[in-house]
C-alpha cells in the first residue's frame, strides 16, 4: 500500500478533505446553481454537479487534486472550471449567450516567453476530454499523423463532424464564444 493511501487509513487527509469541504462547498453550491441557471438546466442539478465536481478531485488517485496549482488561482476558481467543465461535458452548451466574434484590439499581444509547461498542462487537459475518435481525428486530420493500421479510415462526413466537434471543444475549454452564439 503507497503512504497516500496510508495518509487516508490514518484519518490525516480526511480531516484535511473535510476543512476543505467545508470551507468551499457553500461557494461552490451557489456558483454551480448559477452556471445551472445560466445553461438553462433545472436547479435540482446544482447538489448533483457540485458532488461531482468533489468526485473528479478524488477520481484517479486524486489526479485533479493533485493538478491543482495556487499559482494560477484560488482553490475555489479551479471548483468552478472544473464544474463548468462538467456541465458542459454532461448537458451540452444549452442557454449560452455570448456575442460571435471577440475583438483583439486592446488586449494584450501574445508573450514571446510563455510558460511551455504551463501550455502543455492545458493541451493535456484539454486532450483528456476528448472521445477516441475525436483525438484520432485531431492526429490524423490536423496534425497529419499517420492513421493507424487497425482502424478503418475516417469518413469524409465524419471528419466534418469530429472537426467541428473539437473547434467547439477547444472553444469551451479556452473559454471562448462559440460560432452558434451570436
Amino acid at each position: 500500500m503507497s503512504d497516500s493511501y496510508d495518509l487516508w487509513d490514518d484519518g490525516l487527509l480526511i480531516e484535511a478533505w473535510d476543512v476543505l469541504y467545508d470551507r468551499h462547498q457553500e461557494k461552490l453550491l451557489r456558483s454551480v446553481e448559477i452556471r445551472v441557471q445560466a445553461s438553462g438546466l433545472r436547479r435540482h442539478l446544482t447538489e448533483d454537479i457540485a458532488q461531482e465536481v468533489w468526485l473528479a478531485l478524488l477520481n484517479n488517485k486524486e489526479k485533479r487534486l493533485k493538478r491543482y496549482d495556487p499559482t494560477r488561482g484560488s482553490f475555489h476558481t479551479y471548483l468552478q472550471k472544473l464544474a463548468r467543465r462538467l456541465i458542459r461535458k454532461r448537458y451540452g452548451n444549452k442557454g449560452r449567450t455570448r456575442k460571435r466574434e471577440v475583438s483583439l484590439a486592446g488586449r494584450e499581444p501574445l508573450d514571446p516567453g510563455a510558460n511551455d509547461a504551463l501550455v502543455n498542462a492545458e493541451a493535456a487537459e484539454f486532450m483528456e476530454d476528448l472521445t477516441h475518435q475525436e483525438s484520432r481525428c485531431l492526429h490524423e486530420k490536423l496534425m497529419s499523423e499517420p492513421p493507424p493500421a487497425t482502424e478503418p479510415p475516417i469518413s469524409a462526413g465524419n471528419e466534418r463532424v469530429l472537426k467541428h466537434r473539437l473547434q467547439q471543444k477547444l472553444r469551451d475549454h479556452l473559454d471562448l464564444p462559440s460560432e452558434a452564439e451570436g
